[in-house]
């Protein structure tokens, strides 16, 4: 594969096959509660509106051990190419909503380098944050919340967030 030289995408549709990672860590009530490692696949398709300005829509689906739990965020994709000679960075953000057995908000900015590969195809690697605000269930037996050593079933909200890195292609 050889490397050619910088060149901004063209205006009209735009699609994108990434896949993640992400080192997540898990928040109740403000306490670090443990720690995730998240996969993904994710495609998004949307308008190339100018050389610069990038929106689309798209989905992804996510896999979180320990647990092996799945969930799909569905999200609008907002992106921004620079061109610098032959330096190509671009600044992009995620904002949707993930659906799951108790989803919630999702947030995910991220910079990365595009490598340019033919005229409309491009190789892309990022680093960001993410945020998903979700709810957890439990069941909690013989807790302080619980004197009579009940067996109870609580759902409590809590915030995943970390460093997420994506490796993809667009086309």
């Amino acid at each position: 594969m050889s490397v050619a030289p910088a060149r901004n995408p063209q205006r009209g549709y735009r699609g994108f096959l990434d896949i993640s990672y992400s080192r997540m860590n898990a928040e109740l009530y403000g306490f670090l509660s443990s720690v995730s490692n998240d996969w993904g696949i994710s495609t998004v398709h949307g308008y190339q509106i100018n050389r610069m300005f990038f929106a689309g829509v798209g989905a992804e689906i996510n896999s979180c051990s320990p647990g092996n739990n799945f969930y799909v965020p569905v999200f609008g994709d907002f992106r921004a190419d620079f061109k610098f000679g032959r330096f190509t960075p671009y600044a992009d953000l995620r904002v949707g909503y993930a659906f799951a057995d108790n989803g919630g908000f999702r947030f995910s900015p991220s910079v990365g380098y595009r490598f340019n590969t033919r005229r409309r195809v491009g190789w892309n690697l990022s680093i960001g944050y993410t945020f998903q605000h979700v709810q957890g269930s439990s069941f909690l037996v013989g807790s302080y919340w619980d004197p009579t050593h009940v067996e109870t079933y609580v759902i409590e909200p809590y915030n995943m967030n970390g460093f997420t890195v994506r490796f993809g292609l667009d086309f």
